[in-house]
């Protein structure tokens, strides 16, 4: 089955502002199972890289690292450019280095500790979650109801 075309639209100022401050974007959307890099060319319009994942929600950068959940999965993309490097017109080139698999549990935020554990939010148990080697997640919070 083809992939939808997907249209996508933005601002005037958009571009300029990404420029202005020095950052690019990177965001998912699971109703289109993607995951969207944007920035600017070298010529200053705007730049948008996709690549599709199975139900990419919860997203987290830190340094030169990705990490997303999705349905069954949480990843790690590591960026493999060296500072100042450049391939076709961009700083970042991220890859899927790692995953972890966790089955179904909604995992709609994660973010890393401070000691560089993945936690993340298991919607469907209602607790906040660690990635455990042995297990699909340990649980480390749960509310009192």
């Amino acid at each position: 089955m083809p992939t939808p075309s997907l249209k996508i639209s933005t601002s005037n100022e958009l571009a300029n502002w990404l420029i202005t401050e020095q950052i690019s974007l990177a965001f998912t959307t699971y109703q289109t199972n993607r995951l969207f890099c944007l920035g600017t060319k070298p010529d200053g319009q705007i730049a948008l890289q996709e690549r599709l994942f199975d139900k990419p929600m919860g997203l987290f950068a830190q340094g030169d690292k990705l990490y997303m959940s999705t349905r069954y999965q949480i990843w790690q993309l590591d960026n493999l450019l060296r500072p100042g490097e450049e391939r076709y017109g961009c700083d970042r080139l991220y890859i899927p280095k790692l995953s972890h698999t966790t089955g179904d549990l909604n995992v709609h935020e994660v973010v890393l500790n401070n000691a560089g554990d993945v936690l993340f939010v298991n919607t469907d148990f209602s607790c906040l979650a660690r990635l455990n080697p042995d297990y699909s997640f340990e649980p480390i919070w749960k509310p009192p109801f």
